[in-house]
C-alpha cells in the first residue's frame, strides 16, 4: 500500500498530511487509524493492531483469523521445483497455469 493509498483509505485529502504523521508532526484520530485498519484488512487479509498503531507494543496484526491451509507434499515437491526453474520457465508455467484457470 502506498502513501497515497493509506492517505485516501483514512480519508485524507493529500498525501502530504500523512507525511506529516509519518514525520510525528501530526496525530490521527482514532477514526481515521480504524478507516486505515479496515481498508488495510479488505486489501491484504491481515488486521492491523490498532493498539501497536498507537504504542509501537506489541505485534503489527493481529492473528491471522483465515483458515489454515495445509500443503501436501505433492504441493511442496511442485513449489521446490518451480522455484528452481529460470525466469522464462517460470513465466511459461503462469502462462500454462493461468490458461488452466479459465
Amino acid at each position: 500500500m502506498t502513501l497515497s493509498d493509506a492517505s485516501r483509505a483514512m480519508g485524507y485529502a493529500t498525501p502530504a498530511t500523512l507525511q506529516s504523521v509519518k514525520k510525528g508532526k501530526t496525530l490521527p484520530d482514532a477514526a481515521r487509524l480504524s478507516a486505515f485498519a479496515t481498508k488495510f484488512a479488505q486489501e491484504t487479509g491481515c488486521e492491523v493492531n490498532l493498539h501497536w498503531l498507537l504504542t509501537g507494543r506489541d505485534g503489527p496484526f493481529l492473528e491471522d483469523r483465515r483458515p489454515r491451509r495445509t500443503a501436501s507434499k505433492l504441493d511442496i515437491d511442485i513449489i521446490d521445483r518451480a522455484m528452481k526453474l529460470d525466469v522464462a520457465a517460470k513465466r511459461a508455467l503462469l502462462v500454462l497455469l493461468t490458461a488452466r484457470e479459465t
